[in-house]
């Protein structure tokens, strides 16, 4: 196969799920091929589909989405990744949300709740303020307590609870007013 044959890429996305252990086995194969450098924003295109692969169930293709993900990661920037998280689709904010907390510290992790309009993105970033602690975990505190999504201030104030009750006190009043 050419390293120029992407436009095959959909169609090996399905074959690789395909019944025949022969078929699924060169699919694959001829995905790995695929991974060049030139191909980045094709397999970036159908990240959706690569990621459904994990809900197919003819045969463990987690090793293949494994080496497309450090693949994507490898050639792809994060501020490309972060721009997904931005653009409110939700999948592909979720996929690039998995792939970006495999590179990002914690207090990045929890600063991307900021610009995602989805929840499920916003719930998985503000599991990462329990990992925050000190000057990094008040930083982050004081941006996203005032923030306009009433889920991720609630998630703040429970942490908060738990991290710097002293401080929190100060905020019952702000979060009481909205």
């Amino acid at each position: 196969m050419e390293k120029s044959d992407i436009v095959f890429l959909e169609a090996l996305l399905i074959r690789v799920n395909d019944w025949v252990p022969l078929i699924r086995d060169l699919a694959g194969e001829a995905i790995k091929e695929l991974m060049v450098d030139a191909n980045k924003q094709a397999f970036i295109e159908r990240i959706d589909s690569i990621w459904q692969l994990k809900n197919k169930g003819r045969c463990d293709h987690s090793l293949l989405i494994r080496e497309i993900s450090e693949f994507i990661l490898k050639n792809v920037s994060q501020e490309e990744l972060i721009e997904k998280i931005r653009t409110g689709h939700r999948t592909l904010a979720r996929i690039a949300f998995e792939l970006l907390s495999k590179t990002l510290p914690a207090q990045d992790l929890v600063r991307l709740a900021l610009i995602s309009k989805d929840i499920v993105v916003i719930k998985k970033a503000g599991s990462y303020l329990y990992q925050l602690n000190g000057d990094d975990f008040e930083s982050v505190f004081r941006t996203m307590i005032g923030s306009s999504n009433a889920y991720l201030r609630c998630i703040m104030f429970q942490v908060g609870i738990k991290k710097i009750p002293e401080q929190i006190q100060n905020s019952y009043v702000h979060m009481l007013v909205d």
